[in-house]
């Protein structure tokens, strides 16, 4: 697979074949390998930038969490505490997806069960910070500070 350059630094990942030869990514926070997706390759490179690059402990992050929507069982790609409180929640795209207000509308969906003051839309080219915690929500130029 021909992973694309992403809106981010590149960082270096261990990689490997499945027994039926699927390219495989090691996911640092989860200790284990996962199948490598397009969404999965933007999940990696956005917690992998978090960790690296501003300073997110490793061990705040839950990463595809069930929960339910509407009594439909969902999983959010990936949520971030602070303080023992939902803090950050990212939803995660293909590269070649587009940040459409559907996907705004499903990651506050989301939020409706974790009540985070921020929402972050990647498709890792493109990434949307929107502070949801006041009166209006706000479109944000960067990624939540985490300190």
């Amino acid at each position: 697979m021909k992973l694309p350059k992403l809106n981010l630094p590149i960082y270096s990942f261990r990689y490997k074949k499945s027994s039926s030869n699927q390219p495989l990514i090691f996911d640092q926070v989860r200790k284990k390998w996962l199948i490598l997706t397009p969404e999965e390759w933007v999940r990696q490179n956005i917690i992998t930038h978090l960790i690296k690059a501003l300073n997110y402990p490793e061990s705040v992050f839950k990463i595809e969490t069930g929960l339910y929507v509407n009594s439909n069982m969902r999983r959010s790609d990936v949520l971030v505490y602070k303080n023992s409180k939902p803090y950050v929640l990212i939803e995660c795209k293909a590269y070649n997806m587009v940040l459409t207000q559907d996907v705004f509308s499903q990651a506050l969906n989301y939020n409706s069960a974790y009540n985070c003051p921020f929402i972050v839309l990647t498709n890792g080219k493109n990434h949307k910070t929107i502070n949801v915690s006041g009166e209006c929500v706000q479109v944000l130029n960067d990624f939540p500070n985490y300190n």
